[in-house]
């Protein structure tokens, strides 16, 4: 991968994408962010005058954000025109709290998760387009470095002092373009394969379904129509679970 350039880059991300829902993506960027196998790109990116070289620095990060800041949340909007319309309501409340978390800090995995094993074509799509974006990073040396639209908006002054305007143009392109990728490409898949994306064939909360369910798995009697003892139930009842622990965005449960 190192050797392919921006073709390595995409495929990078590619893998990274995959391996999100099992966690391992974390193991894969350490080898390319780090100095684990002297790479570096992150030490790299930020000092560049020491050992960075334009087109090669920030290939493994930069290709990230045009998807998560505005790829991700045109396909959630995409998703939400795809609901029933008797769902559209419940669709927005969950969709619109992934895109912004997405848009405002590169925080993607409330709507990767929406869709990854309910609609796992569209996802393997959305892994290939975010390879598509590292590609293009690396052929137009884009080296802005930003995490959601907060960080992109509070570092151009810093952008503008380091001589990166062009790249801000760049970016803004580059933007533009992933939004209606992402946009078209959910629309067109969610229609044309009647993907289950949030508010669509039984992929929604359906309050009495819920209320039956929480009766057939023994929830209790005082709280078994909340939310948590639904999910406990379903987990198997209190003594099935041996330990719920924490990740940045979701909770990891044994």
């Amino acid at each position: 991968i190192m050797g392919l350039g921006p073709v390595g880059a995409g495929l990078y991300a590619f893998a990274n994408r995959l391996l999100i829902p099992t966690g391992l993506h974390h193991a894969l960027n350490a080898v390319f962010w780090f100095d684990i196998a002297g790479i570096a790109d992150i030490n790299k990116f930020w000092g560049f005058a020491e050992g960075g070289i334009k087109g090669v620095t920030g290939m493994y990060q930069a290709g990230f954000f045009p998807v998560m800041m505005f790829g991700l949340p045109a396909a959630a909007f995409a998703m939400y025109q795809t609901a029933k319309p008797e769902k559209k309501q419940y669709a927005a409340g969950i969709l619109i709290a992934g895109a912004v978390a997405s848009f405002v800090s590169g925080v993607t995995e409330p709507l990767e998760f929406m869709f990854m094993f309910c609609a796992m074509p569209l996802y393997v799509v959305y892994a290939i387009l975010q390879g598509c974006a590292f590609a293009m990073a690396g052929i137009i040396h884009l080296r802005l470095h930003s995490f959601g639209n907060l960080e992109f908006i509070t570092r151009i002054p810093m952008s503008l002092q380091a001589g990166l305007g062009g790249d801000i143009i760049n970016f803004v392109i580059c933007v533009i373009v992933f939004f209606a990728i992402g946009y078209f490409v959910a629309y067109f898949m969610i229609g044309k394969f009647k993907l289950a994306t949030p508010g669509r064939l039984g992929n929604y909360t359906d309050d009495n379904a819920d209320e039956n369910t929480a009766e057939n798995t023994g929830a209790s009697a005082g709280n078994g129509n909340s939310q948590a003892e639904r999910i406990i139930a379903l987990l198997g009842g209190r003594e099935n679970i041996v330990l719920v622990d924490a990740c940045m965005t979701r909770l990891r449960v044994t």
